[in-house]
């Protein structure tokens, strides 16, 4: 029944929007640059691409401006460093009229919209939003060294800006109460661990030893967030390695066995790669 009552709103909600954006003629759809994390850009892209494929309109990316934008790279916006295209449902491009959708004004509506989506639904949607192969590439190769003929626990730890400071969104959760997850589990089954936070990645490996699996990425040791880069004065961070790393720990939580998240966008995105993992939220 939760489900379904979820099903329900969701449906009210992307019909709001389109009403918002339908015209008699179709137009396409841009969703502007944003300065927020990536996975809250990938829940807006799916808002945007439910209410697209209700009023018959295409979709166009705009990622010249945020954090992930790389200077000196030959793509034309940050999207394609990482998806294979910006444009999606092209065939309803009939028109030359475009709506654009600002970040201060819907682009949040659209974000929520992705986020209370119900997973099957949203799983449909993702399949839309293809991985460059280099990406994809990087991603297999991970699983297939670590993960193969192995039972694997993803773990998502979100810190930083998700937990600290004016613009927090939950509650803080202790690392022991994520290792006292981890200890209820099979003592043999291998943990990979996502997290923008080092010192949990440093605590974890404390405790877990060579049972731990996770990339080698760049994360905040400030309590900031990595893709906050002018908030870090002297400090050198590669934009396009922030978003690559942000995708593989996403992707990669998506072939585990068992998702123990806190809450964020990355984890729940996961969650719509694979509708059918098991999932813990702590």
């Amino acid at each position: 029944m939760k489900h379904f009552l979820n099903y329900c709103e969701n449906t009210r909600r992307t019909l709001r929007l389109a009403n918002q954006y339908r015209s008699a003629r179709r137009s396409t759809i841009i969703l502007q640059d944003r300065e927020v994390g990536l996975f809250s850009i990938y829940q807006q892209v799916l808002g945007a691409l439910a209410v697209c494929k209700l009023i018959k309109s295409s979709l166009r990316i705009e990622s010249d401006k945020g954090s992930y934008f790389t200077n000196g790279r030959p793509e034309t916006g940050w999207w394609t460093y990482y998806f294979e295209n910006d444009i999606y449902f092209p065939e309803y491009r009939q028109f030359d009229r475009t709506i654009n959708i600002e970040p201060t004004k819907g682009a949040a509506k659209l974000t929520h919209l992705g986020n209370a989506m119900p997973r099957q639904q949203a799983h449909q949607l993702t399949r839309l939003l293809k991985l460059r192969p280099d990406v994809l590439n990087m991603i297999d190769s991970f699983a297939c060294d670590n993960f193969s003929g192995n039972q694997i626990i993803g773990i998502h730890y979100r810190g930083t800006d998700k937990v600290r400071g004016r613009f927090s969104e939950a509650e803080h959760v202790s690392y022991t109460k994520i290792y006292e997850m981890i200890k209820m589990q099979k003592p043999e089954t291998m943990i990979f661990v996502a997290t923008d936070e080092q010192n949990f990645i440093d605590s974890m490996k404390d405790r877990l030893g060579d049972r731990l699996l996770s990339i080698d990425a760049q994360r905040s040791s400030d309590g900031l967030p990595i893709h906050h880069q002018t908030e870090r004065a002297g400090v050198d961070f590669d934009c396009y390695k922030i978003g690559l790393e942000a995708i593989m720990d996403c992707f990669l939580l998506a072939r585990t066995n068992l998702l123990i998240r806190t809450n964020s966008n990355l984890s729940k995105v996961s969650m719509y790669l694979n509708p059918r993992i098991p999932v813990i939220e702590m």
